[in-house]
């Protein structure tokens, strides 16, 4: 879908609603997949590893941090289904772009689109909008905003502290999971048996829940990865886990785990609880990269303990890649598994 939204961004040039850009005419593009070849002059906000690398293989400027120092003409934004991201996005669209200029914004109906114009219009934007393939478009020009809601946008998205399991966690709207514990990570943790020591990775770790128990139950680790595909997830990751074992040594990649990162020493450990779909649509297939990647990374008799739910069909490609498979416990729709190199 979000290849879907990513051309949808350009339906208003297209149809000659808005005119296409001057050749001096700059634009930034938030959590979208790709610009039109008419924007020349297009930097990318892009969190997740895989669509930054789709920016820079086509030389565009692709940054994971936004500077306000810099200012656009156009700002172009694929909202998220999460709503505190979403707005997160327009907020920092609007900071980043100058007075009167064009921002455009597009989201599936199901996943925000149906309020979309609602949101802008909140902020004190003169809205036109135009729908196509189950998606809302929506742009106006800057002028007039509404400073308050403005603020309230931008901080409902910045990186924050929020307390779980009586621990302060630093998190950021558009992580998995990102202000609560996942149900299936804690039955992971819990259900680990015997003792883990070495060298180990959490692979797709969020902010860090994983690696934190981790830190906190074993004392034999020598050293941690803590590996995800959003740069935002592994910022936070590092912010959570750097007072933790002191001793340990600590290192966090930002990567997607459907191949093995280069660097990866040869591990005795893996968890994980792999992600089974990009958007709203389910993707085994993901897992199964997962588990091919964490066979590759680890050592001889190297251990993997991965959750998944109940429904997802692992056992197979498990079987292939280990040597040793134990289904460890099936819990409240999830299941655990002990796999051995």
């Amino acid at each position: 879908m979000s290849d879907i939204l990513s051309e949808l961004l350009f339906y208003p040039f297209e149809k000659e609603v808005l005119p296409w850009p001057e050749s001096d005419h700059k634009s930034l593009f938030i959590n979208a997949q790709y610009s039109n070849e008419a924007f020349t002059d297009s930097t990318a906000i892009q969190f997740f590893k895989p669509y930054a690398t789709m920016w820079k293989n086509n030389s565009f400027h692709c940054i994971q941090r936004f500077d306000q120092k810099e200012i656009y003409d156009f700002a172009f934004v694929v909202l998220s289904k999460q709503k505190n991201e979403s707005h997160y996005f327009l907020a920092q669209a609007l900071n980043n772009l100058k007075e009167n200029g064009k921002i455009i914004a597009v989201a599936a109906n199901d996943a925000g689109g149906s309020r979309l114009e609602k949101w802008m219009q909140v902020l004190g934007l003169q809205t036109q909008n135009l729908s196509k393939k189950k998606c809302r478009i929506v742009w106006a020009s800057k002028n007039n905003i509404n400073t308050e809601k403005l603020q309230a946008y931008e901080q409902s998205g910045m990186p924050q502290e929020i307390s779980l399991n009586e621990h302060t966690i630093h998190t950021q709207a558009g992580i998995y999971g990102w202000q609560n514990i996942d149900q299936g990570s804690k039955i992971l943790i819990d259900a680990i048996e015997g003792h883990i020591s070495g060298i180990g990775a959490d692979f797709g770790c969020g902010y860090g829940y994983l690696s934190i128990e981790l830190l906190n139950k074993y004392t034999d680790i020598k050293k941690l990865y803590a590996i995800d595909a959003d740069y935002r997830a592994v910022q936070c990751a590092e912010s959570n886990m750097k007072d933790l074992a002191p001793n340990v040594q600590k290192e966090y990649l930002w990567h997607d785990l459907m191949t093995r990162p280069e660097k990866l020493s040869p591990l005795d450990f893996i968890l994980m609880n792999p992600p089974f779909h990009e958007g709203k649509k389910t993707d085994s297939n993901i897992g199964q990269k997962f588990i091919q990647t964490a066979s590759k990374s680890l050592r001889q008799k190297g251990t993997l303990y991965m959750v998944a739910n109940v429904h997802l069909p692992y056992e197979r490609i498990l079987e292939t890649e280990f040597s040793k498979v134990e289904k460890l416990i099936e819990k409240n729709g999830f299941k655990v598994f002990k796999a051995t190199k």
